[in-house]
C-alpha cells in the first residue's frame, strides 16, 4: 500500500543516503564528514524503517512493532553523533561526556529490543486505517520519555 508517509520516507532515505555515501566515501579524511555522514546513515535507517511500516497491512502487527524497533536505531544514533559532531566543530574536548552520550545511547537501543520492546516503545496501534504508530500513551513509559 502506498500512501503519503511512505513516498515522503523513500525521497529521504534516497537523499540521506546519497549524503551519507558523499560524506563517509569522499571525506574519509576529517572526522567533520564522518560524524556528519554517520547522521545521515542515522536518518537514512529511520526513513527506511518508516517506509516499511507504513506500507504494512493490518495484519502485520508484529512487523510493524519490529520496524518500528529497527527505525528507533537510527532515532537514538542520529543525536548521539549530531552532539559528536558539534563537540568536534566548537573544539569540546571533554571525553566523559562523550562516553556518557554514546554509553546511553546503547542502553536505549538495548532496551528497545529487550521484551519486545515493552520497556521502551510498549505497542503500536493501526491507525487512520493506513499505518501502525506506537502507543506511548497506554503505558506512559518513562525510559521512552527519557530518550528524548
Amino acid at each position: 500500500m502506498i500512501t503519503f508517509l511512505s513516498v515522503i520516507a523513500t525521497i529521504s532515505v534516497i537523499t540521506n543516503l546519497g549524503i551519507a555515501a558523499f560524506l563517509l566515501f569522499r571525506g574519509k579524511r576529517h572526522s567533520y564528514n564522518l560524524l556528519f555522514g554517520f547522521v545521515a546513515l542515522s536518518l537514512a535507517i529511520w526513513s527506511f524503517a518508516l517506509k516499511i511500516f507504513s506500507s504494512l497491512g493490518v495484519a502485520d502487527r508484529a512487523s510493524a512493532l519490529l520496524w518500528w524497533q529497527i527505525g528507533y536505531i537510527g532515532v537514538i544514533f542520529a543525536p548521539m553523533f549530531f552532539a559528536q559532531f558539534v563537540f568536534k566543530y566548537v573544539a569540546i574536548r571533554n571525553k566523559i561526556l562523550s562516553i556518557a552520550i554514546y554509553l546511553l545511547g546503547v542502553s536505549f537501543v538495548l532496551l528497545n529490543f529487550y521484551d519486545h520492546s515493552r520497556l521502551f516503545l510498549c505497542d503500536v496501534r493501526f491507525l487512520t486505517g493506513q499505518y501502525y504508530w506506537h502507543d506511548w500513551t497506554a503505558n506512559k513509559n518513562i525510559v521512552w520519555l527519557s530518550a528524548y
